[in-house]
């Protein structure tokens, strides 16, 4: 079946929190990339595991933060739990590499801007369920069905679960800081540098090539219809109709058309990359925390960050809702 992985939002530009990292540098006694290459194999050899994506809310926010739980199941299941923000009407719009919508997902808000609700979406086979609760699993609507199609993963890029592990190959400069515990687990902590734009599209494009696609969206330009104009400046002849008549011409993207879309910022984030960390068990050889930090760039005056924890390792099973 041949899937297309959908991005959120006009440029792939990544939200949001801060990239903890502590404690003075210490010895570290192993290789630290042969550590980090074990790390991807045994990743990548998981039939599944959860994460938790966390980001701050912006300025003036009644959230303090905001979080997407995501479970990933081998080879293309996903369950989304996101903790939606007070507000009357709250939208998604799915948008494709190229920058055209595909779809666009509406939901009704709490009253209050104090008050979360939580929307689940499950994606599994060849569809995607959604419902919205006022909690996990409390007081939760009908499941909504939709054929699932070509996509992959219909969220938001950010919070793609495999993409750090892409980005672990892409950061050359990725180097030992120290041995730290987090929640009761000695973890190896490592630090990079890494242009976060690339590694998600390269993420990206490996799970629609896995998926048989070799498309990366639909770009359709609009162009008026050939005139003919005398030397007075007077239009004696429109093929085939008047100046008001244009034809649209569409071709599917490729790869790299999908990545001129992401321009100025791709451009940007390689000459200013990101912070990137990373801790990674010496015991397991397993992913357990990202963060990363992103330079101010355009309208944002300071830099934005956002962290992934990583947990229940062969544990998790996406099932289709009954």
């Amino acid at each position: 079946m041949k899937r297309l992985t959908l991005l959120f939002g006009g440029s792939l530009v990544l939200i949001a929190s801060l990239a903890c990292g502590g404690g003075e540098p210490e010895p570290f006694s192993g290789d630290p990339q042969a550590l980090l290459a074990r790390t991807q194999a045994a990743m990548a050899e998981l039939e599944s595991y959860h994460t938790v994506f966390v980001f701050p809310a912006p300025a003036g926010d009644a959230q303090e933060e905001y979080r997407s739980d995501v479970s990933y199941a081998a080879p293309d299941s996903f369950r989304f739990l996101v903790f939606l923000p007070g507000g009357e009407i709250t939208c998604e719009a799915s948008i494709a590499p190229d920058g055209l919508s595909r779809d666009q997902i509406c939901f009704e808000g709490p009253t209050s801007a104090t008050e979360t609700t939580l929307s689940e979406m499950v994606v599994t086979g060849d569809t995607i369920y959604r419902r919205q609760c006022e909690d996990i699993d409390l007081k939760c609507q009908p499941w909504e069905e939709q054929p699932r199609g070509q996509v992959v993963f219909p969220g938001s890029p950010a919070a793609h679960p495999q993409w750090p592990l892409v980005a672990m190959e892409m950061s050359a400069d990725l180097e030992f800081v120290a041995q730290e515990e987090i929640d009761g687990v000695a973890l190896a902590h490592f630090r990079g540098s890494v242009n976060q734009i690339r590694a998600v599209m390269e993420t990206l494009r490996r799970s629609a090539i896995a998926a048989g696609i070799t498309s990366f969206g639909t770009t359709c330009t609009a162009r008026l219809a050939p005139t003919v104009i005398d030397e007075t400046g007077k239009v004696v002849e429109s093929v085939p109709g008047t100046p008001a008549e244009s034809e649209e011409r569409c071709h599917e993207q490729t790869f790299e058309e999908s990545l001129e879309s992401q321009e100025p910022s791709l451009s940007f984030a390689d000459d200013h990359p990101a912070t990137f960390d990373i801790w990674v068990s010496p015991d397991d050889f397993l992913l357990r925390r990202v963060a990363l930090s992103i330079p101010p760039h355009g309208s944002r005056d300071e830099a934005t960050s956002f962290f992934m924890e990583y947990s229940l390792f062969g544990q998790v099973e996406i099932e289709a809702p009954q």
